[in-house]
């Protein structure tokens, strides 16, 4: 068991430094929505619109308000009287709830749809993502580079769905309200605003920067804690043996190894997001500062004539600054799904060897039962130098019984393995009734097969239930559940 140990580390340590740095976190991202129907993607563009417009009311809020500081100035200054002052007090605030309102609608809008679009995509990939693992060869799982298909779809899956739904949403508000927030400043006085927007472009160049850099290391957390897992699994599945030899102790300090290294990257992590959002905030104050310090000299040039303008201008340009701010955390959910669509994309791309789906291959109307294995080599993927089958040749009589006796490990199990075609052998053939079994169709090749294990597994229900899970796509599945 040791030595399998050393070799998981061997191959956690290849597939962090190696895929995770070939291909990129972001390039699943957009490829989730492909697995989505006109229903979802209906869903999200309209979704899309009203988070646009709720981006666009918090824009309009400076506006009306810029217009409240100009009309208390004035007023103050006796330049309107009480009347107009209430008339015009009266109407920004009947604009300041036309706004609030229309907010809620499409903010309720934004997310509602988004989540629901997000659910439905994700139950599209975990149904496809649970195909493509059962379609996989017995060798891919004895290799548990994946992690567990069921831990596998369930966290993964967690990921995606968040980084698709109502985040989605909040992001193009936030990019809404950065754009239009920056034409409205223009609009309102261009020279005070291009003295400010430089708080843009360097928000922009901080948040790209650690984003890239906290994509990579989520991809390698994520590596190992699907190692972790399937470490976990398996030790616990195996718990009378780990109690017989007293391997606790040792197994899970094993286990610690991979929270180690999780947590190494993890301390990474820790000290990006420190540098993130300590430089975005020291950007964002620092333009503060240079907003009043020219709106107030140009007031007292007389190159703004209405004060409001002023707070208009720099209420924008906070805007468009916080909007940023707001949004970069959600990107570390978006590096967090695509690092967890990689993962479910590789098993999904994967081409299986031998596909229990594959609908090709003969189907013989009769079987008489006969079995051949004419030269077979074997070994296992996890052991390619151990040869457990070398050139084994056997011939079993159609009706006749036959037990295989030998002592542990001398490939009595992989006998059964390659009849039931688990595994290809690296040479020879095994026939049933003289035909190669590569050449039978899959599914009928294992329905022509009984096989009775020392230990059994059962899934999750009754006795009956379970039977009945054997009886699919034979002249007994449309029987009744008593028959059953």
């Amino acid at each position: 068991m040791g030595k399998e140990l050393e070799k998981d580390e061997v191959s956690l340590k290849e597939e962090t430094t190696g895929e995770a740095e070939a291909g990129g976190a972001f390039n699943g991202y957009m490829r989730i929505f492909r697995y989505g129907s006109s229903k979802e993607y209906s869903m999200q563009a309209c979704a899309t619109a009203c988070a646009l417009g709720s981006g666009i009311g918090m824009t309009l809020v400076n506006l009306v308000f810029g217009q409240f500081v100009t009309l208390i100035v004035d007023y103050t200054n006796d330049r309107t009287d009480a009347a107009a002052f209430r008339n015009g007090a009266g109407r920004l605030s009947l604009y300041f709830f036309v706004i609030g309102l229309a907010r809620f609608i499409f903010a309720y809008g934004y997310s509602t749809l988004f989540t629901l679009a997000a659910y439905r995509i994700t139950r599209n990939i975990r149904r496809l993502y649970l195909k493509a693992g059962l379609s996989q060869d017995i060798s891919f799982f004895d290799m548990g580079s994946s992690g567990s298909i069921a831990m596998q779809a369930a966290s993964n899956g967690r990921r995606i769905q968040h980084g698709v739904s109502e985040k989605l949403g909040l992001v193009v508000q936030g990019i809404s309200a950065f754009i239009s927030a920056f034409v409205l400043a223009f609009v309102t006085h261009w020279k005070l605003t291009l003295i400010c927007c430089c708080i843009a472009p360097a928000t922009v160049l901080v948040i790209g920067i650690t984003a890239t850099i906290d994509a990579s290391i989520e991809t390698k957390i994520l590596k190992i804690q699907a190692q972790a897992g399937t470490f976990a699994e398996s030790v616990l599945s195996s718990s009378r043996t780990v109690h017989a030899f007293g391997l606790r102790s040792r197994l899970i300090g094993e286990y610690g190894k991979y929270l180690q290294a999780s947590r190494k990257l993890g301390n990474k992590k820790g000290a990006l997001y420190g540098f993130m959002f300590s430089a975005e905030y020291s950007i964002i104050f620092a333009g503060f500062g240079l907003c009043f310090w020219q709106g107030v000299g140009m007031i007292a040039s007389r190159e703004i004539k209405d004060p409001g303008d002023v707070f208009t201008v720099l209420m924008s340009v906070i805007v468009a600054a916080t909007s940023l701010t707001s949004i970069a955390p959600y990107f570390m959910d978006f590096t967090r799904a695509a690092s967890a669509a990689s993962e479910l994309f590789q098993v999904m791309d994967r081409s299986s060897a031998i596909d229990p789906f594959e609908d090709s291959g003969e189907k013989p109307k009769t079987t008489a039962g006969s079995l051949d294995f004419d030269k077979v080599s074997f070994a296992y993927p996890t052991r390619p130098v151990a040869q457990v089958l070398k050139e084994f040749s056997l011939h079993i009589p159609a009706g006749k019984t036959t037990a295989l006796v030998g002592a542990s490990g001398s490939g009595k199990s992989t006998i059964i393995g390659l009849l039931e075609r688990w595994y290809n052998p690296l040479s020879g053939q095994v026939k049933l009734d003289g035909k190669p079994i590569e050449s039978l169709n899959l599914k009928w090749l294992r329905q022509q097969v009984r096989l009775v294990q020392q230990e059994p597994i059962l899934f999750a229900g009754t006795v009956a239930e379970n039977i009945a899970y054997g009886l699919v796509d034979t002249p007994w599945d449309n029987e009744s559940q008593e028959k059953k």
